[in-house]
């Protein structure tokens, strides 16, 4: 079988399964649901995925990912959420004048062919009313995109304080294009 038709074929399987809504651990990628079936370069890769509990387990956790939009429009991520928490928020924190500074962001845009890190020291999420959650191996973070696609990760639960994966802990430097977010006013 050639692979443009291997391509077609799993493109048609994934158009026809039930639901817009898929999860695999640690890495996910999916076509969403208002992309026509027959285009390829309509896919948003999750990948990388991972959920640091609070120290000393009070406050929120924070989350991290990559989401790398693979097509040729733009996305919005509005939102998130996970069974695991009671509320999910975007954040976005920075340090200016050696005063460390965070704020709810209302919406982050991902451009055609752009990457997207969810990283500690710049945009994240934040895991509010998670208890039990240094106790879980993984859990699930499901990401809200405008125009109705959703899509489901296994993120894995880091130590407290252990950093990113592959790092040695502590702090990292703000992300290239953390500013991207648009701050919610009401916060």
């Amino acid at each position: 079988m050639s692979r443009g038709v291997r391509s077609l074929t799993l493109l048609l399987v994934l158009a026809c399964s039930p639901g817009n809504e898929t999860a695999t651990p640690g890495n996910e990628t999916a076509t969403p649901g208002n992309e026509s079936a027959g285009d390829p370069s309509g896919e948003l890769e999750l990948r990388d995925a991972w959920v640091e509990p609070p120290a000393a387990g009070r406050g929120p956790a924070g989350g991290f990912l990559t989401v790398a939009n693979g097509s040729e429009r733009a996305y919005r991520l509005i939102g998130a959420s996970s069974p695991a928490a009671g509320r999910v928020e975007i954040h976005r924190s920075w340090i200016e004048d050696g005063v460390a500074h965070m704020e709810r962001v209302k919406r982050l845009a991902i451009g055609p062919g752009e990457t997207l890190r969810l990283e500690p020291g710049g945009l994240h999420l934040m895991l509010f009313d998670a208890p039990g959650l240094s106790a879980a191996n993984a859990v699930a973070l499901r990401l809200e995109f405008a125009d109705g696609p959703r899509r489901t990760v296994r993120a894995r639960v880091r130590p407290a304080g252990s950093g990113p994966p592959g790092s040695r802990g502590g702090p990292s430097v703000p992300p290239p294009g953390a500013d991207r977010g648009v701050p919610d006013p009401e916060h």
